[in-house]
This record gives C-alpha cells, structure tokens and sequence, in this order.
C-alpha cells in the first residue's frame, strides 16, 4: 500500500499550468526529498498536497483514500 501516491497532477495559476502531468509514489517508510532549481514547482507541488492549492485534473491519495 502506498502512502501518498499523485496521479496526472496538473496545477495552474490563471492560465498559467505549474505542474504538468506529476506522478509520484511514496510508500510507508521511505524517505523522499523534492530537489528542482527556483521556481520548478517544489512549493507548488506541496502546496497542492496539503491542500492550500487545488489541482485542475489528476489525483492525490493518502494512506489508499483521495484528499
């Protein structure tokens, strides 16, 4: 069972996309990191996760349920 799984993560500010197509799993007991230069969209992607921003399509799962 994974932990967090993202599927076709797509995130936008206005018309502007910041995320395209994300597609990540983390299974129980991992360690994963986020690296990318400025502005890649490692704050974005977080924020997405945590739900202070919203995705325009894909999915996010925690724990096997949708958030």
């Amino acid at each position: 069972m994974s932990l967090l799984k993202t599927q076709e993560l797509n995130v936008f500010y206005g018309d502007l996309q910041a995320l395209f197509n994300i597609q990540i799993e983390v299974e129980a007991g991992e360690l994963t990191t986020i690296v990318g230069a400025n502005a890649s969209g490692k704050s974005t992607f977080i924020n997405t996760i945590s739900g202070i921003l919203f995705q325009k399509s894909g999915a996010i799962t925690f724990q096997d349920r949708r958030i």
